[in-house]
């Protein structure tokens, strides 16, 4: 029970960091996107649902720098 309260509670907190990635990423703010979706990986507690959003916006944002190895990489991951 704990862990399913602790899920719901980081909930909205996950989807606010990957809502502000994206907005970061439109802005071509591309390094400051990176940055939070690199830290929402190390955090626990993050749904399949949310790790491939955070996945696929990775794999754009590498794409647009010209990694495509990386990005690749990231969208298998997705």
């Amino acid at each position: 029970m704990e862990s399913i309260e602790k899920s719901l509670s980081i909930k909205p907190l996950v989807d606010s960091k990957i809502f502000k990635a994206w907005i970061l990423r439109r802005l071509n703010q591309i390094q400051e996107s990176q940055k939070i979706l690199e830290n929402l990986l190390e955090e626990s507690g993050i749904s399949q649902q949310d790790l491939s959003s955070i996945f696929n916006i990775m794999g754009l944002n590498y794409a647009d720098l010209n990694e495509i190895e990386l990005a690749l990489d990231c969208f298998r991951k997705s």
